[in-house]
């Protein structure tokens, strides 16, 4: 699986056109923390986008994803340092992982799944 690093300058336009790609492709949400452990936000749900705050000094990135019709989540990650995209490869989906001081949030794509459906396709 191929890995790059995503720098910061382009955190923005990267997160625009990554979340018109993935709109309503099934992903799972987990943060990874020396505090926290290893905790699932949401698991199989609705990819609704990604998004850097970088305006006026800020610095988060919110990711939303929803756990069902009723039920949106976004998850804030302060402080990110790095931003790593790992393709998908085989059975294995794409892998966001955004990197902050605390911790690391993972953002895990189905493998080949069709954004309109959710079915595994070709």
């Amino acid at each position: 699986m191929a890995t790059r690093s995503i720098p910061r300058t382009e955190w923005v336009s990267m997160f625009d056109s990554f979340s018109r790609a993935h709109l309503g492709a099934t992903a799972t949400l987990e943060v990874v923390g020396t505090d926290v452990g290893d905790q699932l936000v949401v698991g199989e749900g609705a990819f609704h986008g990604i998004s850097a705050d970088e305006k006026d000094g800020e610095n988060r990135i919110a990711i939303m994803v929803s756990a069902s019709v009723d039920d949106s989540t976004t998850h804030t990650v302060s402080s990110p340092a790095e931003v790593w995209l790992k393709e998908a490869e085989g059975d294995t989906g794409e892998v966001l992982e955004i990197r902050a001081p605390d911790a690391k949030t993972l953002l895990s794509f189905a493998p080949h799944t069709t954004p309109s459906t959710g079915k595994v396709g070709s």
